[in-house]
C-alpha cells in the first residue's frame, strides 16, 4: 500500500457499531479511505427512548455527518443491499457500487412481532404506547399489564425498564391495585449479568412490586384477557407489550445463519470470505447490545488496519457485558466480563465512563448525559474503566 492508494474502507451501517468502528478507523489518519454507506442522516440513542414518557431522561441525538466528519470519512447516504466478494464491490440500494480493499458491515437486525396479539414495542413507539398504557390504568380500563421478553436473541433490559417505572407511576397515581409482571424465558431477571447481578435486579423488581414469570419459554400467545405461556401456563391480563424477536438481516452475497444472521469468527471476520468484516445485532453472536457492538467495532477495526499494514492481528479481548437499569427510581449499573465466571456487578454508580447507555469508548463521548454524570458520585471516579482505547498504528 503506497501514499497514493490508500487502503479502501466501506463501513455499512450508521448505528453504534458503524459509528464506533468509523471513529476507531479515523484514529488511523491518512492509512484509511474510509466511506460509510447509511441511509440516516442521525443517530438515536434509542436505549434511552424507555424514559422519555416517565420524564427519566431523553434519547440524545448525534448527526451521522459530525462523526464522520470528525473521523475523516466520506458519507454516502444509501442502503446495502448486495456484496460482490468477487469484485470486491457493494450495491447500494440505490443502484451504487462502491469497491472496498476491507468491508465492515454494521447493519443491525430485522425485528418481528414475536408474540401474536401483544402490542409490539419500539422506541419509536415508546411515548404513544407507555402514555396511553398510563392513561388506561388511571382511568381504571386496564389492571393487569404482562411485559414480555421473547425468546431468542433479544436485548432485554426495556422490559425491566417499562415494568418497573409503569409500576411506579401507577403506584404513585394512588393505583394500589395494579398488576404489573415480566415474562421472560430465562430462569432469573438477566441472569446472562450472572447470579450476583441477577440476584440485585430481582430485588429491584420486588421493591418496584413487579411480579415475574421465569422459564416461560418460546410459543407465547395473546387470547383475549389470557396470555398463554409456552410453557403451557397463562396469565391473566388486560394488557400485553412484548419486546420485538430479531431476524439477521439475510445480507445478498454474504453467507448467514438460518435466521439470516451473518456468521462470524471472534474477530468478526465474515466466514469463507476475505476482505469483509461484520459486527452487531446483524450477526450470529447470541447477546445483542450496543455497548458490546462497540467492542466489536473497536477490534474489527484493529483487525483491519493490521490487514492493510500486512501485520499480524492482535489477539481478542474478551468481551465485557455491561448495561444501564433504569429502575423508575435510580440507575442500577451491571457489568459483566464474559470470560470469567464471577457472578458479575450491580452497583448503584458508574461503571464505566462516559456514564452513557450505550457503553461506547468512542461513541460514549458523543452522548454524555450530564445528569447521569452527576448523579455517578465521587466513588465512581476510582472504579471507572479507561474511556478511550487508541487503535494503534502497527
Amino acid at each position: 500500500m503506497s501514499a497514493r492508494e490508500p487502503f479502501r474502507v466501506v463501513v455499512a451501517g450508521g448505528g453504534v457499531g458503524g459509528l464506533e468502528a468509523l471513529l476507531a478507523l479515523g484514529e488511523a489518519g491518512e492509512a484509511f479511505d474510509v466511506t460509510l454507506l447509511a441511509p440516516n442522516a442521525e443517530f438515536v440513542e434509542r436505549p434511552m427512548s424507555v424514559a422519555q414518557p416517565f420524564a427519566a431522561g431523553h434519547a440524545g441525538r448525534i448527526s451521522v455527518a459530525t462523526v464522520a466528519r470528525d473521523s475523516g470519512a466520506t458519507v454516502v447516504v444509501d442502503t446495502l443491499a448486495e456484496v460482490d466478494v468477487e469484485k470486491h464491490e457493494v450495491l447500494t440500494e440505490q443502484g451504487s457500487r462502491l469497491p472496498y480493499d476491507a468491508l465492515l458491515v454494521a447493519i443491525g437486525a430485522r425485528p418481528y412481532d414475536a408474540v401474536p396479539g401483544a402490542t409490539l414495542w419500539s422506541a419509536d413507539s415508546t411515548p404513544e404506547i407507555m402514555g396511553g398504557l398510563l392513561r388506561d390504568m388511571e382511568e381504571h380500563y386496564s389492571r393487569r399489564v404482562a411485559f414480555v421478553q421473547p425468546s431468542g436473541p433479544c436485548w432485554p433490559l426495556p422490559v425491566y425498564e417499562l415494568a418497573m417505572m409503569c409500576a411506579r407511576d401507577a403506584f404513585g397515581m394512588g393505583i394500589d391495585d395494579a398488576e404489573v409482571t415480566v415474562v421472560i424465558p430465562e430462569s432469573a431477571p438477566l441472569i446472562a449479568f450472572g447470579e450476583k447481578a441477577s440476584v440485585a435486579v430481582a430485588a429491584e423488581l420486588q421493591a418496584a412490586k413487579v411480579g415475574v414469570r421465569t422459564d416461560a419459554g418460546p410459543g407465547i400467545e395473546r387470547h383475549g384477557q389470557t396470555l398463554r405461556l409456552g410453557d403451557g401456563q397463562e396469565l391473566a391480563v388486560d394488557r400485553v407489550i412484548a419486546l420485538p424477536g430479531m431476524r439477521g438481516p439475510a445480507l445478498a452475497g454474504l453467507p448467514c445463519d438460518e435466521d439470516g444472521f451473518l456468521t462470524v469468527d471472534d474477530r468478526g471476520r465474515v466466514t469463507g470470505v476475505a476482505g469483509v468484516w461484520a459486527i452487531g445485532d446483524g450477526t450470529d453472536s447470541i447477546l445483542k447490545h450496543g455497548g458490546l457492538a462497540a467492542q466489536q467495532a473497536d477490534l474489527a477495526a484493529r483487525d483491519i488496519l493490521a490487514r492493510a499494514m500486512n501485520r499480524d492481528a492482535p489477539e481478542p479481548r474478551a468481551p465485557v457485558l455491561r448495561g444501564m437499569l433504569l429502575t423508575g427510581k435510580a440507575r442500577l449499573w451491571l457489568q459483566r466480563d464474559l470470560a470469567s465466571a464471577d457472578g458479575g456487578i450491580a452497583a448503584d454508580y458508574a461503571l464505566w465512563w462516559p456514564p452513557s447507555k450505550i457503553a461506547g469508548s468512542r461513541l460514549g463521548d458523543y452522548l454524555t448525559d450530564p445528569p447521569a454524570v452527576q448523579s455517578a458520585g465521587a466513588h465512581a471516579v476510582e472504579t471507572i474503566i479507561p474511556r478511550r482505547y487508541p487503535l494503534p498504528i502497527l
